[in-house]
């Protein structure tokens, strides 16, 4: 017994109430508790009224569970039923708590084997009720910071024990197998400060209230094998899981869920991470075998993860239906460094980004799949001012306004290496890529199938004031609704190195038998285009090319440019109109002259489109002023034909190419398309 303490508890279970009057405790008084245990409904109560800051008081509620307070804890704690509730209080170095589903699991042979040294139990252990350990801002300290903890624990039955523990030792505070939650929606579970070190495993953490909030100079937190739901943040601040600022922290999780948790004023609806603007990339964060389902952030981007000013390195994440509302569904990086790998990012929502946004970052993305998130533009990946890589990877199905699978812009650079955009509808341009302001891109062995605008062009990809070049990659089977499937314009350029752009097609349901006056395969408009011989535009439907002030590079070796002429654009093209005599119903040959002539030497690299109906056949260049054609049988006069010639425009249209058109037929003075 110590000679200065009025009242001691030392390696005793308490099973009955023990009450102490506030007349036996003088101003100098102090209780200590030292491996003390409660059975049962007992309590032990003393008035607080002479509590001083160096004396150790207890006080009870009349609820009867034991509330310790003011309390410096320096040995073990055993809680089997009933509730011990300590506040105001400190744990220190070589403190365990336990917790047991029943007194039963205690006296288990693998449940004792766990027991910490000091501990010695023998005979039964009465007393009924789940038990739990109250802490209200009760410091766990170790030797360079401390843990605060206003919380509930509980054992949970999650892990290989029905024993829970707790235990600081010189270092660190370590939580296993417990059931934790927050004192009250407004409180936080566990806040660090100074260096410390924190553990929890085979644990389940549950809301309201946030669960941890990490600061300090150093801390390191690891987390495995345990559950975190239903945290709300009604208040200011992110990470309704956790809230990592201010210092340099890192953050480990592995083997953990985060479900159905809220931040309604910040960012990150799971995790946010910010270092102090004095650090760069200070604050860490380590995500394995992590799922992420249904948490938001309300009032800021990151669904379910924020890094600010940090790094992130991911690897076999799940993020599915979180969302955020000021950047990245799933997951928001600025300022920051954030690599993920073979992981799944789906059906998230937001205004900008869906998926990843990035902002004034570096983003690189391994072997994953990017798909089905939904946001006004950039609704997969949405790089602004940033570095994005992405290998393979497949980034599809998704919907928005613009640029829906990738936007990049404002002097971002993206990088895509077999990977595939699949499925990407854009009411706008940029259905696959959208490249913008003094941005570059540059695809090597990627295909870009089955995307669609719904309104303007570039269905698969739009490039305006940027560069981009095509390396081994394949844009295919696209669709456009009025324009072309590759846009690019504004001062920009496209550079094709063993690419292709083939089988794509303008959208059209045969109104009038009017075939659409826009090439479905590329769109060059006051940019610059250069190829080498194996790149191939081809077999797009109508057909293939515009050409608007454009430079083209290669267009002595490369039929494709070579039948591209600027020079002659800016005159006018006539068409003389061939008299219905010409157009037999038995169908056969003629001649379409059109001025001013091309200006090409080799007529044969010059393609010709020519439909009838809406069926396409190829015709050719007879000279530089007029084309050969077939008329199929049985054409009559309200029938329509159309001839295009590739590398031309219109008088209607500086963007669209040259086309010639004519009506047979009687109506053929009211109804023909001027040329």
């Amino acid at each position: 017994m110590n000679p200065d303490v009025l009242f001691e508890l030392s390696s005793v279970w308490v099973v009955s109430p023990v009450v102490l009057a506030a007349s036996s405790i003088g101003s100098a008084a102090a209780v200590e508790v030292d491996a003390a245990s409660w059975v049962g409904s007992a309590r032990v109560a003393v008035d607080d009224s002479l509590v001083d800051s160096m004396a150790a008081t207890i006080v009870s509620y009349d609820g009867g569970e034991p509330i310790v307070s003011h309390v410096a804890v320096t040995s073990n704690l055993v809680v089997t039923a009933g509730n011990l509730h300590l506040a105001a209080s400190h744990l220190t170095q070589g403190v365990t708590t336990l917790i047991a589903v029943s007194s039963a699991a205690l006296l288990d042979r693998r449940a004792l084997a766990q027991l910490p040294s000091g501990f010695s139990l023998s005979g039964s252990i009465v007393g009924g009720g789940p038990p739990a350990f109250h802490c209200s801002a009760v410091e766990a300290r170790v030797a360079a910071g401390a843990v605060t903890l206003h919380a509930v624990m509980e054992a949970t039955t999650k892990g290989t024990t029905s024993v829970g523990s707790l235990v600081v030792d010189a270092s660190s505070v370590a939580l296993v197998g417990v059931y934790l939650r927050p004192t009250d929606a407004d409180s936080t579970a566990l806040t660090t400060a100074g260096t410390t070190s924190v553990a929890i495993t085979s644990s389940e953490v549950q809301g309201p209230g946030r669960c941890m909030e990490l600061s300090g100079d150093a801390a390191t937190v690891v987390v495995a094998n345990t559950t975190f739901s239903h945290h709300e943040v009604l208040g200011g601040g992110g990470g309704a899981v956790v809230w990592a600022r201010d210092g340099a922290v890192t953050l480990q999780l592995r083997h953990v869920s985060m479900t159905s948790n809220m931040v309604l004023l910040g960012k990150g609806g799971a995790v946010l991470v910010e270092a102090g603007d004095e650090g760069e990339h200070a604050a860490h964060v380590e995500l394995n075998d992590v799922t992420f389902n249904k948490n938001q952030a309300q009032g800021g981007g990151g669904g379910a993860v924020a890094i600010e000013r940090g790094t992130l390195t991911a690897a076999h994440v799940t993020c599915v239906d979180n969302e955020g509302f000021g950047g990245g569904g799933c997951l928001h990086v600025s300022d920051g460094v954030a690599t993920v790998s073979d992981s799944v990012i789906k059906a998230n929502v937001d205004t900008l980004g869906g998926g990843v946004f990035a902002l004034r970052s570096q983003l690189g993305v391994w072997r994953t799949r990017i798909m089905s998130n939904v946001a006004f533009n950039g609704a997969n990946v949405h790089s602004r001012t940033s570095s994005v890589t992405l290998v393979d990877c497949s980034v599809e199905d998704a919907e928005g306004y613009e640029s829906t699978c990738a936007k990049v812009y404002d002097e971002s650079t993206f990088v895509a290496n077999r990977t595939t955009f699949r499925g990407c509808v854009s009411t706008r341009d940029g259905g696959a890529l959208g490249l913008y302001t003094h941005s570059t891109a540059r695809l090597s062995e990627c295909s870009i199938t089955e995307c669609e605008s719904t309104a303007e062009s570039g269905a698969a990809i739009a490039v305006g004031e940027s560069e981009l070049v095509l390396v081994d990659t394949m844009v295919s089977n696209n669709q456009v609704a009025s324009g072309s499937v590759v846009k690019v314009a504004d001062k920009s350029s496209l550079s094709l190195v063993r690419s292709v752009i083939s089988g794509n097609r303008v959208a059209w349901d045969g109104e009038d038998g009017v075939v659409p006056t826009y090439p479905s395969g590329l769109w060059c408009e006051q940019s610059s285009l250069a190829s080498d011989e194996a790149s191939v535009v081809a077999a797009n439907w109508p057909y293939n090319m515009a050409c608007n002030d454009c430079n083209a590079d290669g267009a002595s070796s490369h039929a494709l440019l070579g039948v591209v002429d600027c020079g002659a654009q800016a005159a006018g093209l006539a068409t003389s109109l061939p008299s219905q005599t010409l157009f037999p119903t038995t169908g056969g040959s003629t001649e379409v002259p059109f001025s001013p002539a091309l200006s090409v030497d080799d007529l044969s690299g010059v393609p010709v489109a020519v439909y009838v109906e809406g069926v396409a056949s190829l015709g050719e260049l007879s000279s530089s002023s007029s084309a050969s054609i077939t008329v199929p049988a049985g054409i009559g006069a309200l029938l329509s034909l159309q001839v295009f010639v590739e590398g031309q425009h219109s008088d209607d249209s500086a963007s669209q190419v040259r086309w010639c058109c004519v009506r047979c037929g009687v109506k053929a003075a009211k109804r023909m398309l001027r040329c």
